[in-house]
């Protein structure tokens, strides 16, 4: 990102930057309350927003005891530079004057304001500053989790393909360019599996999770024509034999979706081998090396594009969060479909209100709310 825009966004989510100089300056630990640490002593982060997603590189890091040593002197180190770059900005500094370092530095602090939370046995994390108000929506949120999954493929080169979630009976939806990697369009405009693919969703891959709740996706619905939009049939009980959780309720109306507005996503962000220069080493820095399980990525709606019919929110989203629902934490109504973005500028979901009446939703009975339902 720019050094004007980091400062910028520094100065939007900090207004009081004395006090987050002090908090910088006096945090000899590297964790600036980021939350409360699992056994593994993988901390709750945030990571950089606004990937390409058609592409899903997956993979998890190590974690021994001298990487983990590593790490944390990588987070200490990037709030040491924060530091630094903040009594600069109070000086009057625009970013131009700033080392890598510092700008490594800023870029972690303003991820701190979009985190992505760990989910845990189906509890999210204690949340960070500034987000305490997700814990009067626990239960809801929580519930919310058990129906979104991460989608894979036998016979798929990548661990898995992106992420999905249920909108009716027997019935997810994720984006169309994760339905790319495992089907393809034949004969009549018919979609099939790819030759060799066996695609399912798993339900939990949490972290530390032991357990799966795979179920068999059998059938494709549909894939939209003009929407990054795909729809499948999956079984209605996994292999071990238990049954999935509620479909989610999609908003009917535009009522909620406004700038300003707070969601959540949920999905499983993937670590970007596309990185480079000090969005890589943000990424290392606030994600703690530590991708491909469920997550819990609060944020808001930054833009409603009615025109496009699509909308832009400021969750913190990875590779991996293709195919993510993007929430409003009021009403727990699924406002968008994430599917991509713009690094360290904004996402971009589809408004799913404006595919109330659409012929493939309509097909395949997705379950929206009433109008101006809360």
């Amino acid at each position: 990102m720019e050094p004007s825009k980091l400062v910028a966004q520094v100065k939007h989510f900090f207004p009081n930057l004395e006090n987050l100089e002090e908090r910088l300056r006096t945090d000899t630990e590297g964790t600036l309350e980021f939350g409360t640490e699992p056994e593994s002593r993988t901390r709750s982060r945030s990571i950089v927003f606004g990937r390409d997603e058609r592409t899903t590189p997956a993979g998890r890091r190590s974690s021994g005891s001298a990487i983990q040593e590593a790490e944390e002197q990588v987070h200490r180190s990037a709030v040491e530079a924060g530091a630094r770059a903040v009594k600069k900005i109070r000086e009057g500094s625009s970013g131009t004057d700033m080392s890598e370092d510092e700008k490594i530095g800023l870029e972690v602090i303003v991820n701190m304001a979009r985190p992505a939370i760990f989910i845990q046995a189906g509890k999210f994390f204690p949340p960070p500053e500034g987000w305490e108000s997700l814990e009067q929506y626990r239960a809801r949120i929580e519930t919310v989790c058990r129906s979104v999954g991460r989608i894979e493929a036998k016979g798929h080169r990548l661990l898995y393909i992106g992420t999905g979630f249920l909108v009716g009976e027997n019935v997810i939806m994720t984006n169309a360019h994760v339905a790319d990697e495992f089907c393809q369009k034949c004969q009549r405009e018919k979609w099939q599996f790819k030759a060799g693919m066996v695609p399912g969703i798993d339900y939990i891959k949490e972290l530390g999770a032991t357990k799966t709740a795979m179920f068999n996706i059998e059938d494709v619905i549909g894939v939209h024509d003009d929407f990054d939009l795909a729809l499948f049939r999956v079984t209605t009980k996994s292999a071990s034999g238990s049954t999935a959780a509620e479909p989610l309720t999609l908003a009917s109306d535009a009522k909620y979706a406004k700038t300003g507005r707070q969601v959540y996503v949920l999905g499983y962000p993937a670590f970007d081998s596309r990185a480079q220069s000090t969005s890589a080493a943000a990424m290392r820095a606030v994600f703690n090396d530590v991708y491909d399980v469920k997550r819990l990525q609060p944020g808001n709606v930054l833009k409603v594009l009615d025109k496009d019919a699509l909308f832009r929110h400021d969750c913190s989203t990875l590779g991996g969060n293709s195919g993510s629902c993007v929430i409003d934490l009021e009403t727990n109504q699924v406002l968008g479909l994430h599917y991509g973005g713009v690094s360290g500028e904004y996402n971009v979901a589809v408004s799913l209100w404006k595919r109330k009446n659409d012929p493939l939703l309509k097909k395949a009975k997705v379950n929206f709310g009433s109008a101006g339902s809360a």
